[in-house]
């Protein structure tokens, strides 16, 4: 009796559109994951924990910096009622991408040889020289996708994101065979993040959005002023919580050494890309609801429902990789990896609170509390900072490790709490 009721249930489950949305973005997600994480094996053999450290030091600078280049305009796009609004915010995000690109070349030029011999990574200075043109492509992408997530067009993003992986695994493995060391790391990067673009470009007829736009000069400054408060609050979050992402890949090599930031990026990576494409999935698919929900009073019950699933899906990868991580690194990746299992073992657990907020913090951004998805971000900051210090007075890597852990457990599980109290009040 109770398996015949639930058959309708689970039925009626799948045949939702926010089920269906998040199935074909995640599995896309997954499989790109899965190229990447299949990759991760044969790279670990051409390429040194020291060529990784430099790699991260890259990512971290990329990673704080690429968030805000659209100033966080791209996530006004799904929502003004009118097409011809969001292809008004769609244009202003590409072009504030494109001055943005063009004031970090500058940037390099000044400061490409500080940040190289602050981190001790010598390649950085001329690395750097990449950051601006994977700036402009990652951007035009991020705007592009959220057009295509007002359309609920889940399908091309998610063959675009197939496409990603594939280049981006492709360049890093041929690289390495050419023996090209961390230029082909970073090239891969960039060029997966290219990988899409034209594919959703589109999508839209983008010469009519340029001629309105053009024609229509104070209703865009009209709209990015009604949008202020991405720039205003979620520009300083997404800030504070890129720092809080990256700040470990950067600060292991400043106070430790680029293989030990070789170690951390490793662990991080293997064990944070799935959960991160899980969430994104979920992310998109949510934010583009979002208005029927509020209209409809259904959205604490549906942050509870995604709430519940995800934890549901962490709980075994965290039971397992408790007791053998460091034996699944070593077999992985090889005997030199070993320690980065042993980080990964520690990890699991604040990578496992950021999964389960990441995608409830755009029920914050929907909800104009943009202030209070910055608070969150200080403060889970503050916590790794402070983790840092005591780690660095210690002497031991691997304190700074169990530290970050622990400080996104406190402070992912403290958004969880603010998003509900802020969706109930609502």
């Amino acid at each position: 009796m109770m398996i015949d009721g639930a058959c309708p249930l689970i039925k009626r489950l799948f045949q939702s559109r926010f089920i269906r949305g998040v199935t074909t973005l995640a599995s896309a997600n997954i499989a790109g994951q899965l190229i990447l994480l299949a990759a991760i094996p044969l790279l670990t053999r051409l390429y040194s924990p020291e060529e990784f450290g430099v790699f991260a030091v890259f990512a971290a600078i990329l990673g704080v910096v690429g968030g805000v280049s659209n100033l966080r305009y791209e996530l006004a796009i799904p929502l003004p009622r009118r097409d011809r609004d969001a292809g008004h915010l769609l244009l202003a995000s590409l072009l504030i991408n494109l001055i943005f690109a063009g004031v970090v070349v500058i940037m390099v030029a000044l400061l490409r040889g500080a940040v190289a011999r602050w981190t001790e990574t010598p390649a950085m200075e001329q690395l750097l020289w990449l950051l601006p043109i994977i700036l402009l492509v990652s951007g035009s992408y991020r705007a592009l996708k959220f057009w295509a997530v007002r359309e609920k067009n889940y399908s091309q993003i998610a063959s675009t994101r197939i496409n990603q992986s594939l280049a981006n695994a492709f360049i890093q493995v041929v690289g390495g065979f050419a023996g090209l060391g961390v230029w082909s790391l970073v090239s891969g990067q960039g060029v997966g993040q290219s990988v899409g673009i034209r594919t959703l470009s589109r999508l839209m007829p983008m010469r009519q959005i340029f001629l309105e736009s053009k024609s229509e000069t104070l209703r865009v400054k009209a709209l990015l002023k009604k949008y202020r408060r991405f720039p205003i609050y979620d520009v300083p979050a997404v800030f504070f919580n890129s720092i809080s992402i990256q700040l470990p890949n950067f600060l292991m090599a400043v106070l430790f050494n680029p293989a030990v930031a070789g170690f951390y990026y490793l662990a991080d990576r293997v064990l944070a890309a799935p959960m991160i494409m899980v969430s994104q999935a979920v992310a998109q698919v949510l934010y583009g609801d979002i208005k029927g929900l509020k209209a409809s009073g259904e959205l604490v019950t549906r942050c509870m429902k995604v709430t519940l699933v995800m934890a549901f899906i962490t709980f075994p990868p965290i039971l397992f990789l408790v007791f053998f991580s460091e034996t699944i690194f070593v077999l992985g990746f090889g005997e030199e990896w070993s320690e980065a299992g042993i980080y990964a073992g520690w990890l699991i657990f604040g990578l496992s609170a950021r999964f389960l907020y990441s995608p409830l913090s755009l029920v914050l951004m929907a909800l104009d509390c943009q202030a209070e998805n910055l608070l969150i971000n200080i403060v889970i900051v503050l916590l790794k900072l402070l983790s840092f210090v005591v780690s660095f007075f210690a002497g031991e890597a691997l304190f700074a490790v169990v530290g970050v852990s622990l400080s996104m457990v406190v402070g992912h599980l403290f958004g969880v709490f603010v998003v509900f109290f802020k969706a109930s009040r609502h």
